[in-house]
């Protein structure tokens, strides 16, 4: 978790220096137990730290099937010595079904306020 701009927090990539880094292993979040219904798309409010990143969207988990990709824009400003610009992004989901266990996997300099299913 990270303090972010807008005063709140953040979850974001564990970046290479950090002290739970380790090469090859990507950052996740996960959300368990809820049942989403129909969701076509996701819209998060995201920021990039240092460089652009990614935020998959995944069922069943962080190796689960992909739903959907949003690109996080490259950074502007500085933060704790971190560049960013926090901005609104959304992407398509695949295959309108039921999901259980929703997971956020982190790549590059990707961070993440909030988001919601629409």
């Amino acid at each position: 978790m990270d303090k972010c701009l807008e005063g709140r927090s953040a979850v974001r990539a564990i970046a290479s220096g950090e002290p739970l880094y380790h090469e090859g292993r990507s950052s996740w979040i996960s959300f368990h137990d809820n049942v989403f219904r129909q969701a076509s798309a996701f819209e998060g409010r995201v920021a990039a730290f240092g460089e652009g990143g990614e935020l998959e969207i995944r069922a069943e988990g962080p190796a689960g099937p992909l739903l959907g990709t949003c690109v996080v824009p490259g950074p502007a400003g500085t933060v704790n010595g971190k560049n960013l610009q926090w901005s609104t992004v959304r992407c398509s989901l695949k295959g309108e079904r039921e999901i259980d266990q929703l997971c956020i996997v982190f790549r590059g300099g990707a961070a993440l306020q909030q988001f919601v299913l629409k």
